[in-house]
Order: structure tokens, then sequence, then C-alpha cells
């Protein structure tokens, strides 16, 4: 869903490791499956993507797709229950 929205930024909401939800918006085109160390994740849930901080910098975060709860594209909000921390 995310890759069919194009270049059209999304929000996903989802909870960390440590149990706080996060908002990760970005912009879908703008994610790899590499990140710091060049070697693919071998875990096929979790989704990397790069944010723009507050100060305009470029930071790669990462996102476990099993822990999302709100996905937002375009005119679309999807909300799935039952997400464990």
């Amino acid at each position: 869903m995310i890759e069919e929205n194009g270049s059209h930024y999304v929000c996903v909401d989802h909870i960390k490791k440590n149990g706080e939800e996060r908002r990760a918006r970005f912009n879908p085109k703008h994610f790899l499956e590499t990140l710091g160390t060049g070697t693919p994740c071998k875990d096929p849930n979790i989704f990397r993507y790069c944010e723009i901080n507050k100060e305009g910098e470029t930071v790669w975060r990462s996102f476990d797709c099993r822990r999302v709860f709100r996905l937002a594209l375009l005119n679309r909000v999807i909300e799935f229950k039952d997400v464990k921390a």
C-alpha cells in the first residue's frame, strides 16, 4: 500500500520496541533495503525509511510492520487492531 502511494507522503503510527508510540512521516520513494552496514535486513517485516528531522537533517529510521496501528495515505486512514508492542 505504501509503495502504491507513489511520492505522496504517508504517516505510519507504530509502537516502538520500548512501547512508545511513534509517527513516521515520509515519502515512500525515499526508502532502502540497506542501512548503515549496507546489509539487507533479514526480517521482511522491517521497513526502513528516510525522515527529515526538525533541523532539516536526513535521518534513517525503521519500523516493524507488525507494530503498525494506523496508516494514513492520500485520503485514506487505515486502522489496525490488536497490535502488540
